[in-house]
């Protein structure tokens, strides 16, 4: 399965999802491969 992930705000987003990191400055996106039973965590809104 895939996350696709867009930061639409002025806010820097840095999160984890299974064991990668990931840090999405202002209008970037990406996608994500997750695996069964993987956790999203929101670390760090700024």
């Amino acid at each position: 399965m895939k996350f696709n992930i867009k930061n639409d705000n002025g806010h820097t987003m840095e999160f984890c999802c299974g064991e990668k990191e990931y840090v999405l400055g202002p209008g970037e996106e990406i996608t994500i491969e997750i695996k069964d039973e993987d956790y999203m965590y929101f670390d760090v809104v700024r």
